[in-house]
């Protein structure tokens, strides 16, 4: 903008004194156009400054895309400038910018085009990225620009989109260690019926083959037939498992390369968990709502369906500990983090804890590896270990 601006005012400066030189008409008139037409054309920009849009998609890259860079994972991104009112924009500005919310990385991209009137122009800018997290893609300004882009206009009309790009998964082959079956461990699936009676899940008409036992005789004599007590299906909500990539006691933040490492450790266990019909509940901090956020894993899908959530750390982060109040009735609890916390076991004394340690240069040696203390369990891996230390775990 600037060096159009500096080349436009050498223009006119030069315009001036052949004019003066040369007293010739058709510099005159070449002057008055050059100074006129940035005025004019930027006049017809102002009925489209509040007709402009953007809009941005995501979506995954073909094997094409992809091929320029293999080891990076990627999106293509869709940028839709549309103009609705009936004069053509010469220039449209935009500015795009890629932000990663886990690792607070930014990339901002300048993109230009012409836009005609009651026209909609596409562009692709493709996102490439070796560390994983949830992306926010937003158009940050639209600048309207005259036909020697001297003029400008700010418009509105700005669009945003998110997308995921996952972590590394790798197996883990992950042993639970099965409680005797206490009353407070087990709640009642919403969606299933079962063989325990103590928990009525529906009612129904007698089948042939049913017990005696389960006939609901209240029921039966106001409806004058046999009705059946369905018992509901128990289930045991024992397997907490902790998102917690807080530095305990540092302002520091974890670098790009340990986030990446962190959550593919996080991503893998949840997905065996998950595999083997566990039903773990995944745990995390959201910055936007100020509160620790849980949901129950069931399957991949499941997991798919919150990961962006989790790995979207742009409101900031709290330590686990400020959860314990709500886990109170937890069996296991399982947690993936960054050295070693201390105050789980002091806080959760009734609740079995395994704790994934990621260890950075300045922890204390003798820590890696595994360590097994009672009721009380820690891997510790480092960014290229994580693999070789946690391909089987005892929770």
């Amino acid at each position: 903008m600037r060096g159009r601006r500096a080349v436009y005012g050498a223009a006119v400066v030069l315009l001036l004194a052949l004019c003066v030189y040369s007293n010739h008409p058709a510099a005159l008139a070449l002057l008055v156009t050059v100074i006129l037409l940035p005025v004019w054309s930027g006049c017809l920009l102002l009925p489209c400054r509040n007709k402009v849009s953007v809009l941005v998609e995501a979506k995954p890259m073909n094997l094409q895309e992809n091929e320029a860079d293999p080891g990076k994972s990627g999106v293509s991104l869709t940028v839709k400038v549309s103009n609705a009112s009936h004069l053509p924009v010469y220039r449209a500005g935009i500015r795009l910018t890629v932000t990663n919310t886990l690792t607070g990385e930014t990339t901002d991209t300048q993109l230009s085009t012409f836009v005609g009137n009651r026209k909609t122009q596409i562009l692709s800018v493709i996102c490439r990225s070796e560390f994983c997290g949830t992306y926010r893609a937003a158009v940050e300004s639209i600048d309207l620009y005259d036909v020697l882009g001297v003029t400008r206009l700010r418009a509105g009309g700005a669009g945003s989109c998110e997308f995921l790009l996952l972590p590394d998964f790798f197996p883990i082959r992950i042993i639970v260690e099965q409680n005797v079956a206490e009353p407070a461990a087990w709640e009642y699936a919403q969606d299933a019926a079962g063989g325990d009676r103590a928990e009525v899940f529906s009612l129904r008409e007698y089948r042939q083959g049913d017990p005696a036992a389960a006939i609901h005789w209240k029921a039966s004599s106001k409806l004058d037939r046999l009705i059946i007590k369905e018992g509901s299906k128990p289930i045991e909500r024992r397997i907490l498992l902790i998102w917690d990539p807080v530095v305990s006691g540092h302002e520091e933040k974890l670098t790009p390369e340990e986030l990446h490492a962190l959550a593919g450790v996080y991503v893998s266990v949840a997905q065996s968990l998950a595999d083997q019909g566990t039903d773990p509940e995944a745990a995390w901090y959201d910055g936007s709502e100020g509160q620790w956020e849980s949901s129950v894993l069931k399957n991949t899908e499941s997991l798919l369906a919150v990961l962006p959530r989790i790995l979207d750390s742009s409101e900031g982060r709290e330590a686990a500990v400020t959860g314990t109040q709500r886990w109170q009735e937890k069996r296991h609890i399982l947690k993936v983090g960054v050295g070693y916390d201390e105050t789980l076991a002091e806080l959760l004394p009734d609740a079995e804890i395994a704790q994934l340690m990621l260890l950075r240069g300045g922890d204390a040696p003798g820590k890696e590896g595994r360590q097994d203390g009672g009721r009380e369990k820690v891997y510790g891996f480092h960014v290229d270990d994580k693999e070789q230390v946690l391909w089987e775990l005892y929770v």
